[in-house]
């Protein structure tokens, strides 16, 4: 069977928001602080009488299978959906008194959502809500996430420093399992779910279509029918499996404060720019980089309006370069160093 990339509209880098191999890390550190690899390529021939088509030939070959070889070595440096749900019950291993891994529900394909509880023991104090990875090729989205979970724990052996004595944590690493998983074994820049993702049509499958989960809420919802369209909301609200399972957590357990992580547009949003013409945005300056302030639409605006959480806010990641895979899965050394310290900061 072909393979049919999405033939949607060229991706925009102000739109926020996206049989290769797998992570295999010594111990759960590495997903964490992630070693770097190195590539070793020899290209040997003891034959001298060659032909120039057989030399452009070989050239080209190897050219491809180097660059080749380049992406998928650059890849398995993030880790992959199973490895963070690993992590996931790595922490909770570690911590059991503060840590419980909780599966919020299944995604369209049928993989588990999982998410992390953080707290201390039988604790009922405020409760922080972060989601990250509801764009599948926003790789540092779960990336940072992971770093949040690490540091929350860490500060519970510290006096001073002890977050879970002033609130508890639900964390979603990766709200698009699905997606994620995807982007790292098929198309990287994919940003939807995967609904109706597989359909062949004349020996050919589509993989363009899917669902936009972060406009998939009901608070200024609004639809077409362009399924091709990155930003394709679905048919109606809550119409994906994934959205529904973040909706029956949220009403089960409603948080004074809600942070969702996004990449990487830098910018730090705030609710309901769909009830403003021209949303006003500001610039806030975190460690020397500028992030835009201001509006915008997503899950956010639900929880803020319909769950009626005040401190609602929607962080976009830093942006390194604005070359597309660059932007949104930059060299994971780099995203360690520059990206994810801003974010806890």
């Amino acid at each position: 069977m072909l393979l049919k990339m999405p033939e949607c509209e060229a991706f925009s880098l102000s739109e926020s928001g996206d049989e290769a191999l797998s992570l295999s890390a010594s111990d759960d550190e590495a997903l964490i602080e992630p070693k770097g690899s190195f590539l070793k390529n020899v290209l040997n021939t003891n034959k001298r009488k060659l032909t120039l088509g057989v030399l452009i030939g070989i050239v080209t070959v190897t050219s491809v299978c180097l660059i080749l070889y380049l992406t998928e070595n650059e890849k398995i440096q993030y880790p992959s959906y199973s490895d963070i749900v690993k992590t996931l019950h790595t922490f909770s291993t570690d911590f059991t008194q503060n840590a419980k891994v909780i599966n919020i529900g299944k995604s369209v394909n049928g993989r588990n959502i999982s998410s992390i509880s953080i707290k201390e023991s039988e604790s009922k104090k405020p409760l922080v809500w972060i989601v990250c990875g509801l764009h599948a090729r926003e790789w540092t989205s779960p990336l940072t996430c992971l770093h949040f979970i690490s540091n929350i724990l860490k500060t519970s052996n510290n006096e001073e420093d002890d977050l879970l004595k002033s609130f508890r944590f639900k964390i979603v690493p990766v709200a698009n399992p699905d997606g994620y998983e995807y982007s790292q074994v098929g198309y990287r820049l994919h940003r939807k779910n995967r609904r109706d993702s597989e359909t062949e049509t004349n020996g050919v499958f589509d993989f363009s279509k899917g669902v936009d989960l972060n406009r998939n809420f009901p608070v200024g919802f609004t639809t077409h029918n362009n399924v091709c369209d990155d930003v394709y909301p679905g048919k109606e609200p809550f119409s994906e499996l994934e959205t529904r399972a973040l909706r029956d957590a949220f009403l089960a357990d409603i948080p004074q404060i809600f942070l969702g992580i996004h990449g990487n547009a830098q910018a730090l949003l705030t609710p309901l720019a769909y009830k403003y013409e021209t949303a006003e945005r500001k610039t806030l300056t975190i460690k020397d980089t500028s992030y835009k302030y201001g509006p915008a639409s997503c899950m956010m605006d639900w929880v803020y309006e319909d769950l009626g959480v005040n401190r609602t806010f929607t962080l976009e990641l830093k942006s390194l370069c604005d070359e597309d895979i660059c932007h949104w899965q930059p060299d994971i050394e780099m995203a360690k160093k520059e990206i994810v310290p801003e974010a806890w900061d």
